[in-house]
């Protein structure tokens, strides 16, 4: 018998380890991650400075595995793990949120199957928080109580017009946009460093509007490609007022966005951007390399 190192859950099976000193962990509430010795060692001094929980921890492992993204967790990234996910903090995002995570977990009979045991942790709350949130949706007719009165319950006709319009704002294509300054200088950058990324990790051509300045206010064009964006990449190594613009709404989207700078210039980011954990680049060969790296670990591909 085996206790997950993050949630501490018993685990009969599925921990394997390798010469590597790695551990395969397959744990019910978790889901299927690597850990290496070292991180499983320092993994509570590490979660202590990022002000993390191990509760929120695992969460956010089990999102990302649902969404078939392979967990590594090493020392080194950690924090670019527990970046990689919106934690709902306000009462409507959660509802929003376990909403969601029901609806997803529609069977083939139809049937909404939540194991508070096992998922708890996927919608971020406790079991308190979390039947007040469902008597709340139940209010809103969203969903229904099944015949013996518990959880798992029953979709409505009402819940599934609102899933359909919330898959419905979430863009459907591999396309990314890319906020950056385009010039001369970074156009190799560009072209070996991004463009190239994103086409090994699946996407298409991205979106990028050449010396396009506005003063305040996106413009429709912008709005629009960003809209159809699944994912959106913003370069501040030169400080342009359209990035972050640009990343803002995106980010207000709920699109992932990946930060990234040149090495020397981190000095000039905003202090409301530096909070979130910039790709540091010095060659676009180097950006590429820590590019793929970072999408393969945090954006579903």
């Amino acid at each position: 018998m085996y206790k997950c190192p993050v949630c501490e859950q018993n685990i009969d099976e599925g921990k394997s380890n390798n010469a590597a000193g790695s551990s395969r962990i397959n744990c019910p509430v978790c889901g299927y991650f690597i850990i290496t010795g070292n991180s499983e060692w320092f993994l509570k001094t590490s979660l202590e400075k990022l002000k993390v929980t191990n509760k929120i921890l695992s969460g956010i492992l089990r999102n990302r595995f649902e969404r078939g993204i392979e967990n590594i967790l090493t020392i080194n990234n950690l924090e670019e793990i527990v970046n990689s996910e919106v934690i709902p903090k306000d009462p409507l995002d959660k509802i929003e949120h376990i909403f969601i995570a029901l609806y997803n977990g529609i069977n083939e009979e139809g049937n909404i199957k939540f194991n508070i045991s096992n998922n708890l942790n996927m919608v971020y709350c406790n079991n308190e928080a979390f039947k007040k949130y469902f008597d709340i949706l139940v209010g809103q007719e969203l969903v229904g109580y099944n015949s013996e009165h518990i959880i798992p319950t029953i979709p409505t006709f009402k819940g599934y017009e609102k899933f359909e319009k919330l898959k419905a704002q979430k863009p459907q294509t591999n396309r990314a946009f890319v906020a950056m300054r385009f010039s001369d200088e970074y156009n190799e950058m560009y072209k070996n460093g991004i463009e190239e990324a994103l086409e090994e990790c699946g996407y298409e051509k991205p979106f990028r509007v050449d010396m396009k300045e506005h003063n305040g206010k996106i413009d429709d064009e912008i709005i629009s490609m960003i809209n159809q964006s699944s994912l959106l990449i913003a370069d501040f190594s030169e400080d342009r007022g359209g990035i972050y613009f640009e990343a803002g709404y995106a980010m207000g989207r709920k699109t992932p966005v990946i930060f990234t700078c040149k090495e020397g210039n981190t000095d000039n980011l905003h202090f409301d951007t530096r909070q979130y954990n910039h790709i540091v680049w010095k060659t676009p060969e180097d950006l590429k390399e820590q590019l793929i790296n970072r999408i393969k670990a945090t954006v579903q591909i």
